[in-house]
């Protein structure tokens, strides 16, 4: 782990699977890369030098840069960061020239730079959207880090690309009661069928 802090601190880590060597062949195969940067927006880098508006998207393309085949790819895994907000809100990332999907995959509040890893569909013009769900502006920053290949999978262990769904929220009540959760408490949530 690289710590890319102005500070010393204490890093955790952990594991919760693996993905075999080589070059991946079958639908639904994960393909690892070197993180590649395809997206800042502080720089010019895959969209224009400027601020994304409040509710505005930014069309990245993905395949056929940062070692993405140019085709045969159904999502990619990136890491995507908010930098320097002005208003708390949500990015969103979805396959381009597809219906933006009701869920979030980061969410900020105003002045935080954070990251969160986002494995996202990609549209059939090799392209994934930002969505700006806040108020005011950001600036992106996406690295890719692999890509899974298109096609029905058929081996056991392949990946399906789905479009993002909200599976719960217990502020609304959906997947789990309308309730918020006690100090050290815990939420069963049903995945299989949904």
């Amino acid at each position: 782990m690289f710590n890319g802090a102005a500070c010393t601190g204490a890093r955790v880590g952990g594991v919760s699977g693996e993905f075999r060597a080589g070059v991946p062949s079958v639908p639904g195969a994960f393909g690892s890369l070197a993180p590649s940067r395809l997206l800042n927006t502080l720089a010019g880098v895959g969209a224009p030098k400027v601020a994304v508006a409040a509710g505005g998207t930014v069309h990245l393309q993905v395949t056929g840069r940062g070692g993405v085949p140019a085709t045969g790819v159904s999502a990619v895994v990136l890491n995507v960061a908010v930098v320097g907000p002005t208003s708390a809100g949500y990015i969103t990332v979805y396959g381009d020239l597809t219906s933006r999907p009701g869920a979030s995959n980061l969410n900020f509040v105003k002045g935080q730079t954070v990251p969160n890893l986002v494995i996202a569909p990609v549209g059939t013009n090799g392209k994934v959207a930002l969505y700006n769900g806040s108020a005011g502006t950001v600036a992106l920053v996406a690295d890719v880090s692999g890509y899974f290949l298109s096609g029905t999978p058929t081996v056991p262990g392949a990946f399906g690309s789905l479009a993002p769904s909200r599976l719960l929220n217990t502020l609304a009540g959906v997947g789990a009661p309308k309730v918020a959760v006690a100090p050290g408490g815990t939420v069963g949530m049903q995945v299989i069928g949904r």
